[in-house]
């Protein structure tokens, strides 16, 4: 098989995948496919394919097929293909933090990085053309509080607003600190119910999370019933004094009492 005879029939099954609302592809489904494939044609044809933008490769071994509608991004939209990904990948992942708020209308912009959160082991950061893919790592990857979303290709799993509320703080300093926390809460805290808040923390968070989260809804966004929640899984746990920004200086500030929060930083939304 030639050159340009590999590449029409590599372009043929992209278009096909295409039809039946694929959007990747992965090197075993091509084996399959072309049993007779020549290496060397193999590897020209996916090159060629990849400079004319017609896919891109995200991870070794998976390939993303970029439709003409997103021609112009040279990239399909994360979401698009994260399952697949992470189902290749074989790891549990949802969509989260700053990416999770905007899907719930908290945020007056697309965040310009995207956030996956799955378990250990830690995955590379994906840096392709005009997407930035962060993987951050739990010890402990949440089973409640997981969101199906149905799109173009299939589907995606996102944060629930409680979820999304307690890993702001988890990854705050990922995201910018504390004040883009409180700033995407003053938001996201109208999206979030009790009873799902109540649910999600009947799993294992960190109590220093839990004690800055409650302070924030008590006192600065005034969600006394969603920080009550909090507080009534705190009771049953041994809690030790926590500063609000963890890498301010923690000495000569007053303690919140109730939260053991060090007040270290003044906290206030932006909008």
């Amino acid at each position: 098989m030639n050159d340009s005879r590999t590449y029409n029939y590599l372009k043929e099954f992209t278009l096909r995948l295409q039809k039946e609302g694929k959007y990747s592809f992965v090197l075993e489904d091509l084996n399959n496919n072309f049993p007779n494939l020549n290496n060397v044609a193999f590897k020209f044809a996916l090159n060629r394919l990849s400079k004319k933008g017609d896919i891109v490769s995200v991870r070794k071994g998976y390939y993303v097929i970029i439709p003409p509608e997103y021609a112009a991004m040279n990239i399909l939209p994360p979401d698009l293909f994260i399952n697949d990904l992470m189902s290749w990948l074989n790891k549990p992942y949802y969509i989260g933090l700053l990416n999770a708020a905007a899907f719930h209308g908290a945020g007056h912009q697309q965040p310009q990085e995207f956030f996956v959160i799955t378990n250990q082991p830690a995955l590379r950061t994906i840096h392709k053309r005009n997407i930035k893919i962060n993987f951050l790592t739990k010890k402990k990857f949440p089973l409640i509080g997981l969101v199906k979303v149905k799109t173009d290709t299939g589907f995606a799993y996102y944060s629930s607003p409680g979820l999304t509320a307690i890993d702001l703080l988890y990854f705050a300093n990922k995201i910018g600190g504390i004040n883009r926390v409180v700033t995407i809460l003053s938001e996201l805290a109208e999206q979030i119910e009790y009873n799902e808040l109540k649910n999600i923390l009947k799993q294992d968070f960190p109590g220093s999370v839990l004690q800055r989260l409650g302070y924030i809804f008590e006192k600065v966004l005034l969600k006394d019933k969603l920080s009550k929640a909090i507080a009534v899984t705190l009771r049953t746990r041994n809690i030790y004094r926590v500063p609000l920004a963890g890498r301010k200086r923690k000495a000569g500030f007053k303690l919140d009492k109730k939260w053991k929060i060090i007040v270290n930083t003044i906290v206030e939304s932006d909008l």
